[in-house]
Parts: structure tokens; C-alpha cells; sequence
């Protein structure tokens, strides 16, 4: 299903307390089913997630990434260490530390109203991001909110150049980038192209007929800055994000929300994913029955999925059938005849005759066959020959013509395109 290595996650409980044999036998099956390949998971800083729940997650292809939201400065280095040590041996490469560095809940008083806050930021998460990269992690800079009590595009712009002033080289390399990514009620491709298409764009203020990056497409706005600030694209991976973020509005944006999410689901397993985009986590698989967010589950209990699970395997169906190879044309024309014969049967087949005679098509009753021909004609109405058969031969790469066999005249016309058809192939 969808790409080798899907980008479709999914952030998990939004707490630290679902990590039992039971949650996994509970949810891996879901996870696979929905073909996740990336989880994100919330870690306290003071113990491991268990590894009896980590490796199963990595044995069966999906790629977790290790949360620790902390107040900036009271996550320590020796503390960390022996974690990262653990972690990496398990097979983890990503562990993100602190969360929404650009809000002032996420510091200390005193520490918000000093000076040079980027600065400060830098300072604290560097030496950890440096032992990630030594103990064979991927060092991550931390999900920030977008906008922000400091304006979250600000705030990336100068963490970057900052380390790199640094001469932090190998930090850089290395470097990956998390982020948050909601719709916020938008079009999927608000703010596409980023701050080079909507250079009115300005912090903390609404400019008539200006896009801006709070919308699915924040990730243009990230790269942008990436790039100017280090001549090249980080990697990037939503740690949360979808079409709903306010429970308040679940019940008036349902439907809406649902149509959003297959899209959301459809496009990233496309090709027009930038390649600096390896995942997004959908927020969150699952709560609390009495958490906040527990309205904008995606499953209330493993038994009660709620509309975006849905929404999401049909968007992973329509993939899957846009991305499975054709099958070989190995049949020039293939008339494909109702299964069940209709009460004209014998003056369907006279009127066919003519064609059967100019065209000398291969005649059947096979869909299977079908999908082998270059080109099918389908002999009956949409009652006889389901239009969602039509569909399937498409998306196989067939040519699809459809006529009803006691119109003569549609027989000729028919005829008459089939040879216009071929003359036309030949003669390129």
C-alpha cells in the first residue's frame, strides 16, 4: 500500500501512561492497518519508555519518535545520557527534546523576561543535541507553535544562524527539524510557496488578500528559512498536526474535517511531497476518555474509530489503485459483455456484428481479461456493466468506451473512432 516508506504517522496517547502489553496488542494492529510509519510517543525524561513496547514498534517497520516536553533549562545532560544510550541501542534515532520554545508557558518567568532568548535556547539544548549526534541519534530541533508569543518563523530563523555562527558543523548535518502542522479551517494549500510567494506576509498581523503560514502548508515557510539561513532543506517531520484543533468545533466541522483528512492523507502519500517532508503524525490516535482532546480522537477505544479513520482508508484505497502498476496490454480491443444475458441477447449480438466485423476485437465476458486490452469497449448500460468497473479499467490504463448494443447507430460511430484511432496510431 502507498510508498515504500509511508509518511502517514500518527501521535499517540498524549500522555506517558499507555505503554502495557496490552496497548500494543491493542493498537500496533491499528497502526498497521491505517500503514503507518511513524509514531510519535511522549517520553518522560526521568525513565525509558519500556523496550518490550519500543522494539515490537520497530521490528514491524514503524519509526517512533520520543517526545519530552520540559521547561527550557531543566532537562539535564546527565540525566539524558544513559536514555540516549538506551534508546539508540533499541533502535531509536529520534528523541526531541523540550516543546514550543517560542511560548512563555514553556520557560520560566524569570528566563522568558531576560534578553536574547533564541540565544539563551540555543545555550541549553546544544551540548544534548551534540550527545544525540555522538550516540548515533538524530539531533532534532524541537516542535514550535506556529506563531507564537515569539513569532515562530523569528524564533527558527535565528536558532539557525545561531549555530550556525557557532560553527556547529556536525550538529547542522545531521540536524532534523519537528514542527507542528494544522489546517487551521484553510484550503490545503494556503500559503503554499511560502514567504517568496507572499512577501506581504508579516508577524502578528492580517494583510488583505495575503496568504501567511498558518496552514497545512507551514513546512514551505520552514524550508524557506532552512534555506536561507543554511543554503539547504532540513528534514522535517510533523510531530502533530490535522484538520481539527479546537474540540470546541468538532460537531459543526465534522464533515468538513473528514473530506479535509482524506485529502491530507491522499497527498502526502503522492508524489508531489516535497523529499524534505518524512512524516506527519496526525494528533492523536487516541486520549483519555476525560482529556481535552478526547472529541478529536481518532479512536475513541481500539473498538470505536471515529470518521477520519475511515477517511484515511479510503484515501489509502484510492492510493493504492492510482500507484499499482498497470498490467501489461498484451490485447489490442477487448469487447467486454455483461455477465448476466439480457432478454434482446440474440438482437444485441446481431446489432454487434458489424462491429465484431470491422474491428475483429477480442470478445468476452472477463474484467480480468479486460484489464490486459489496450482498449475495452463495454457492451451494455451502466445497470449491466457497473460504471465502477469503468473505473477500475481506467485506472489499469485502459481506454474506455462504452455502448449500448441496440443503438445501431452508436455501433457505426464507434466503428468510425476505432478506425479514426488506428490510422491515427500508424501514422505516428
Amino acid at each position: 500500500m502507498s510508498p515504500a516508506k509511508s509518511r502517514i504517522g500518527f501521535h499517540y496517547f498524549p500522555d506517558d501512561h499507555h505503554y502495557t502489553q496490552r496497548d500494543l496488542d491493542a493498537w500496533l494492529p491499528i497502526l498497521q492497518s491505517l500503514d503507518a510509519h511513524w509514531i510519535a510517543l511522549q517520553a518522560p525524561p526521568e525513565r525509558a519508555i519500556p523496550e518490550d513496547f519500543l522494539r515490537p514498534l520497530i521490528e514491524s517497520g514503524l519509526v517512533p519518535i520520543l517526545h519530552m516536553p520540559a521547561t527550557v533549562g531543566s532537562l539535564s545532560i546527565r540525566e539524558l545520557a544513559p536514555l540516549f544510550q538506551a534508546y539508540a541501542t533499541w533502535g531509536v534515532r529520534y528523541v526531541v527534546l523540550y516543546d514550543r520554545p517560542n511560548m512563555r508557558s514553556s520557560w520560566t518567568e524569570s528566563g522568558w523576561l531576560r534578553g536574547h532568548l533564541v540565544e539563551r535556547f540555543i545555550d541549553h539544548i546544544l551540548p544534548m543535541l551534540r550527545l544525540q549526534r555522538k550516540m548515533g541519534l538524530v539531533p532534532t530541533f524541537p516542535p514550535l507553535t506556529p506563531g507564537g508569543d515569539y513569532w515562530d518563523t523569528a524564533f527558527l530563523g535565528l536558532a539557525l544562524e545561531s549555530l550556525q555562527r557557532r560553527g556547529e558543523r556536525e550538529v547542522l548535518e545531521h540536524l532534523a527539524l519537528a514542527f507542528r502542522c494544522w489546517t487551521y479551517g484553510r484550503p490545503l494549500d494556503w500559503g503554499m510557496g511560502g514567504q517568496a510567494a507572499w512577501p506581504d506576509a508579516m508577524p502578528y498581523r492580517r494583510t488583505p488578500g495575503t496568504q501567511d503560514h498558518l496552514g497545512f502548508r507551514i513546512f514551505d515557510w520552514y524550508a524557506e528559512i532552512c534555506r536561507q539561513a543554511l543554503n539547504r532543506e532540513l528534514p522535517m517531520i510533523a510531530l502533530a498536526g490535522g484538520a481539527i484543533l479546537d474540540p470546541e468545533a468538532r460537531p459543526r466541522l465534522e464533515r468538513l474535517a473528514t473530506e479535509k483528512t482524506e485529502s491530507m492523507v491522499r497527498w502526502l502519500q503522492g508524489e508531489e511531497v516535497p523529499e524534505s517532508l518524512l512524516g506527519y503524525c496526525f494528533y492523536p490516535l487516541s486520549t483519555d476518555p476525560d482529556h481535552a482532546h478526547h472529541s478529536i480522537a481518532w479512536f475513541r477505544s481500539p473498538q470505536e474509530p471515529s470518521g477520519l479513520v475511515e477517511a484515511c482508508r479510503r484515501a489509502l484505497v484510492a492510493v493504492e489503485k492510482r500507484i499499482k502498476p498497470a498490467p501489461k496490454k498484451v490485447i489490442r480491443h477487448y469487447v467486454l459483455m455483461p455477465q448476466t444475458a439480457s432478454p434482446n441477447a440474440h438482437a444485441d449480438w446481431d446489432n454487434l456484428a458489424p462491429f465484431a466485423m470491422a474491428v475483429r476485437p477480442t470478445l468476452g465476458f472477463s474484467p480480468e481479461e479486460a484489464r490486459l486490452a489496450q482498449r475495452v469497449t463495454l457492451l451494455g448500460d451502466r445497470k449491466a456493466i457497473p460504471e465502477q468497473l469503468a473505473d477500475d479499467l481506467r485506472a489499469s490504463g485502459c481506454e474506455v468506451l462504452r455502448i449500448d448494443p441496440r443503438q445501431e447507430g452508436a455501433i457505426l460511430q464507434s466503428i468510425a473512432k476505432f478506425a479514426t484511432a488506428g490510422s491515427s496510431q500508424q501514422g505516428a
